[in-house]
């Protein structure tokens, strides 16, 4: 009964919010993807200030500046609660392509992403690079995944935030 109230409530909000995204999926006949994934949660100050919102949107935007890639933004949020998490991740500057919220440290986003496939440090905000390439151009099969980069913490997110425009991907991706 929970989870059905949880349900329409998310639904309600999703409606009521809308999710607003963007053309970062600009490139469909690429085999290659750019994912930037972005783990936080809303019990964290440095993931709700201000300056963390600025700096995710500058390494964002600047990344996806690499106009050879089509780019997918995915959005962490290990809060308990599934609303509190969903407006959390609304609330940042970006607009993600794909959202992952609650469940704390059983998140499954954060368990791939720190804990499994890509093990990491278990502190939030972070910030990981990947390129995903997929079998064919339908891109309903990704055969490899590659952490370019792992920022991790506000002061580092700050400075990968003014190098992320001077990145050229095609010299990480060949």
């Amino acid at each position: 009964m929970i989870n059905i109230i949880y349900s329409c409530k998310l639904l309600i909000l999703l409606l009521t919010i809308g999710f607003n995204l963007d053309d970062t999926l600009s490139n469909p006949s690429n085999d290659k993807d750019i994912v930037m994934v972005y783990i936080g949660t809303s019990n964290c100050s440095f993931c709700t200030s201000e300056e963390n919102d600025q700096h995710l949107k500058t390494i964002f935007e600047g990344i996806a500046r690499n106009k050879q890639f089509a780019y997918r933004k995915i959005g962490i949020s290990i809060d308990e609660n599934l609303v509190e998490g969903f407006n959390f991740l609304n609330d940042l500057n970006v607009r993600f392509d794909e959202i992952i919220v609650a469940s704390r440290n059983t998140n499954l986003g954060y368990i791939k992403y720190v804990k499994d496939e890509f093990i990491g440090v278990e502190i939030v905000p972070q910030v990981l690079v990947l390129l995903s390439v997929y079998k064919s151009n339908n891109k309903t099969e990704i055969i490899e995944e590659k952490l370019l980069y792992r920022v991790v913490g506000i002061e580092k997110m700050k400075t990968f935030g003014t190098v992320a425009t001077k990145i050229n991907l095609n010299n990480l991706v060949n």
